[in-house]
């Protein structure tokens, strides 16, 4: 199979016009998380295998959700990726002989007329359908993107466990990640209603947050809406 993914970003103008700018000379990285099936399931795999998430049965945010979360511990822990690529001038960059089996693709921050724009973390199955239900071997793809939130950034912990709630632990930890460097941990608990707020930081750099031990018999899920993460653990 193989995965080719086009970086762009569009620019409303006059009268309904719209100008797309090709995200170029962008480092672009390849992993692959989960084997796939002939029935469509998934089971991680290599050092993804280690990390507590649910990857069947997702819903569509579910899925941008993992790709969050999985890019976070990826970035965290340093993990090698399958190849790496550079977007070419029209902001395309091409993987070839894959294997079957699903994909996670990361970019990073990319700055274009003094905005900076952050291109989604993404997972794709290859092969993949069409809307017809046919199978196609070689997927294109266009990542979804957001405008870079700068300053204060706060954490939420979000429980479903109804009716269990007393497995729940004490409290958990939070890491804060700099560009994918760890640059501090912050505690979560009743006291505080289960969430964090960071000030004043630096606006030039990327922050993500991972949970440093998702407590036994629960799975994690990373949904970002802007400066907020809501962290989720599913019993």
């Amino acid at each position: 199979t193989s995965l080719t993914v086009h970086y762009q970003v569009k620019e409303q103008v006059k009268d309904g016009q719209e100008i797309v700018h090709a995200l170029s000379s962008l480092p672009v990285k390849l992993y692959q998380v989960a084997t796939v099936s002939r029935d469509v399931k998934f089971t991680m795999t290599g050092e993804f295998s280690r990390y507590r998430v649910t990857v069947n049965n997702l819903t569509s945010d579910g899925w941008g959700d993992l790709a969050e979360t999985l890019a976070s511990y990826a970035e965290r822990d340093n993990l090698r990726p399958l190849h790496t690529g550079t977007t070419d001038a029209q902001g395309t960059v091409k993987f070839d002989n894959l294997s079957t089996g699903l994909y996670l693709v990361t970019a990073p921050a990319y700055e274009l007329d003094g905005v900076t724009y952050l291109p989604q973390s993404f997972l794709v199955c290859l092969p993949n359908r069409d809307k017809s239900g046919n199978w196609l071997y070689d997927v294109v793809a266009v990542p979804k993107y957001s405008v870079l939130e700068k300053g204060d950034h706060m954490v939420q912990k979000v429980w479903k466990d109804d009716g269990q709630e007393s497995r729940r632990p004490d409290e958990i930890t939070v890491a804060l990640l700099k560009n994918g460097e760890v640059e501090g941990e912050a505690t979560l608990n009743a006291d505080n209603n289960w969430r964090y707020e960071w000030k004043d930081l630096d606006e030039n750099a990327l922050w993500r947050v991972v949970e440093r031990d998702v407590p036994d018999g629960y799975t994690v899920l990373v949904d970002r809406q802007g400066a907020v993460f809501m962290m989720t653990n599913s019993k």
